[in-house]
């Protein structure tokens, strides 16, 4: 009996030491919302290795615990759809996606990997859910820096099988 018990403690430990802990600091804001990064201009864009994006209104989205901006929520009319672009690595923030020049060219990019077989669910009438799986898709969301404040989103997709 203490032999069967003793095997049952180390299997547990061994199970536990090998679950990866979601961290807590730098994920929730101040008010105890999701933090999300904002895509927004910069020299070197904004990557991520995704394996999950969400397609989903901004008030969807706030409802799920997001800290959506604030103009975004004010403004719906203008931003009827998000995107929430989830990376591999959870110390890296999910990012929030809700310019239209930029939602135009990832949705022909999940247009794309919908005919391609990828696993899109409808989670109700205001999100979608691509789950990509093992393959990480890596995004790149970047403008031409000599652009201006207004200059359009160009994207890079490429998927990755191996999670080095």
């Amino acid at each position: 009996m203490e032999i069967v018990t003793g095997i049952m403690a180390l299997y547990l430990v061994t199970l536990m030491a090998g679950r990866k802990k979601a961290p807590i600091f730098g994920q929730m804001t101040l008010t105890s919302e999701l933090a999300l990064e904002y895509l927004k201009s910069g020299m070197d864009g904004f990557a991520r290795r995704a394996t999950k994006i969400l397609w989903l209104t901004p008030l969807e989205a706030q409802s799920l615990g997001y800290a959506v901006p604030s103009w975004v929520v004010e403004n719906y009319e203008k931003y009827e759809w998000s995107a929430i672009i989830i990376d591999e690595r959870v110390d890296v923030l999910p990012l929030f996606v809700y310019q239209k020049s930029a939602l135009a060219l990832l949705e022909a990019e999940l247009a794309r990997l919908e005919a391609d077989g990828a696993t899109i669910s409808q989670d109700n009438p205001r999100q979608m859910t691509i789950d990509l799986g093992e393959t990480a898709l890596h995004v790149r969301f970047w403008r031409n820096p000599k652009g201006g404040k207004f200059a359009k989103y160009y994207l890079d997709l490429t998927e990755q099988k191996d999670k080095a």
